[in-house]
């Protein structure tokens, strides 16, 4: 009997025991708490994909044994490169830059020839000691390790845009560009270099070396006069401060007078001063197109004083350009936007157009398109199958005394793409539409603003043959002139 009343009392402080214990694994609210979170390391720079996180785990962790003050310890982490393979790198010779939360940082090279181990400290942070490395290599709290190309010249990063060339800026090299060699460490055949953060502000000018920069952010923003602007590197690229808050940045232009999205502002100008204004969209027409053929051409040669050079939006395409020269705010502000690939819906902007301002100042207003809708805005469209039904349909309604005409003419695209834009038929396209223009100038009393959506760049088929395409965000497809005439 003593027996089985001591085998009850066992097996009841068994339970009690599990039972406790289960409810000591519970939060206040009763639930289990959720695993500790996966310990990864982000990999940014010179990569496939930019940024790369690499879970710790998914590699087995060693053990090393390292001189602590004279006596050997024995630690657990994991071997820098046997994490290096899950990477794919852009170019073939390259650094790494480790960096620590306070923005301590050490280049090594990427070839690494002894061992350099991540552990994870007593606080949960990931941290690195080298074995046969100089002491520099040991970061506390590493928030990334950037892959940084030798190359001396890139093929991707950053690029800075001025109407004559496209240039690159490994996103490595931009990220080394915010730090200063502090001191260099030498380890038998292992170099480690520490960086420290530049210590003034890094701003787009110290970084392009160019003056009038517009930034344009990776959501599709842009900025103007951006100069004087501070440039971090934060969650695996460059950031810079806009009206809402910090972007990622995809890439600068300098050198440019106006946004398209100016033409906005230059209508509503217009109508302010109780002034007609006719708006013409030479869609596709590029800076590099007027100055090529400045010989052939009259009213549209870049040179006059009545020219300006524009800048076109981020993806530098048709529906995004329309929807930015017609609200005059930026693809992000006005919502019509596209990932690059992505099929292109016909989007309603969620700003207000020069259209609705025109009839809210009591103006009749006329928008003639080409054969298709592009972008829902205010007011339907009057549709032309030809560029020569556009020009009459243009002439129609300045018969009819419309205030404001918004005046579309798409085949200089069309041939560009069909043809490349440095075409002997792109070229006569460009002076067919120029005829155009120059005949609606002697019909229309007002202010007239003629620009382009987007420019072109000459691509080539497996045969060699030209063809045209936008949207790569270049030089030639991201400038265009702007022209003005009162």
């Amino acid at each position: 009997m003593k027996k089985k009343i001591s085998l009850v009392i066992l097996l009841t402080l068994i339970i009690t025991v599990c039972a406790c214990t289960f409810a000591a694994c519970k939060d206040k609210g009763g639930n289990s708490p959720a695993p500790a979170p996966e310990k990864t390391v982000l990999f940014d720079g010179d990569i496939e994909n930019n940024v790369v996180n690499v879970t710790l785990s998914a590699s087995k962790a060693e053990s090393y044994t390292y001189d602590d003050n004279g006596t050997d310890t024995t630690a657990t982490g994991w071997d820098l490169k046997k994490l290096l393979p899950s990477l794919t790198l852009l170019y073939d010779e390259n650094y790494l830059m480790i960096s620590g939360s306070d923005g301590t940082s050490v280049l090594i090279e990427a070839a690494i020839t002894g061992s350099i181990y991540l552990y994870v400290n007593d606080e949960g942070k990931i941290c690195s000691k080298g074995l046969d490395y100089p002491r520099a290599t040991g970061i506390k709290d590493i928030v990334d390790i950037t892959v940084i190309t030798k190359a001396t010249t890139a093929t991707t990063g950053y690029k800075v845009l001025t109407p004559a060339v496209t240039k690159y800026v490994s996103r490595g090299n931009a990220k080394l560009a915010l730090f200063d060699l502090s001191a260099t460490n030498v380890m038998g055949s292992n170099t480690a270099d520490k960086y420290l953060p530049k210590s003034s502000s890094f701003s787009v000018y110290d970084f392009t070396r160019l003056d009038n920069v517009a930034v344009y952010s990776a959501d599709y923003d842009y900025i103007t006069a951006a100069d004087t602007k501070s440039l971090e590197w934060k969650n695996g690229g460059l950031t810079c401060e806009f009206s809402d808050g910090t972007k990622q940045i995809h890439g600068f232009a300098a050198g440019a007078d106006k946004m398209i999205s100016n033409v906005y502002d230059d209508m509503k100008a217009a109508i302010d001063a109780d002034q007609k204004v006719m708006f013409i969209l030479t869609d596709g027409f590029s800076l590099q197109q007027a100055q090529t053929y400045a010989d052939d051409l009259d009213l549209l040669k870049p040179t006059t004083a009545t020219t300006k050079t524009a800048l076109s939006t981020h993806l530098s395409i048709s529906p995004v350009g329309l929807a930015a020269i017609a609200t005059g705010k930026s693809p992000y502000a006005n919502g019509v936007n596209f990932d690059e690939g992505e099929s292109r819906a016909v989007l309603t902007p969620k700003v207000s157009d020069i259209f609705g301002y025109a009839v809210s100042k009591n103006k009749t207003v006329s928008y003639i398109e080409g054969s298709g809708k592009l972008v829902n805005l205010s007011v339907e469209p009057t549709y032309s199958l030809s560029d020569t039904a556009v020009y009459n349909n243009a002439v129609q309604a300045i018969n009819a005394n419309k205030d404001v005409i918004f005046v579309h003419f798409h085949e200089i695209d069309d041939t560009n793409h069909e043809y490349g834009p440095i075409s002997t038929q792109a070229k006569n396209k460009i002076v067919d539409i120029q005829y155009y223009i120059n005949e609606l100038k002697k019909q229309f009393s007002g202010k007239i603003i003629v620009t382009s959506d987007h420019g072109h760049n000459t691509l080539y088929n497996e045969q060699n043959v030209p063809y045209g395409k936008h949207g790569l965000f270049t030089n030639l497809d991201m400038y265009v002139p702007y022209y003005v005439f009162n």
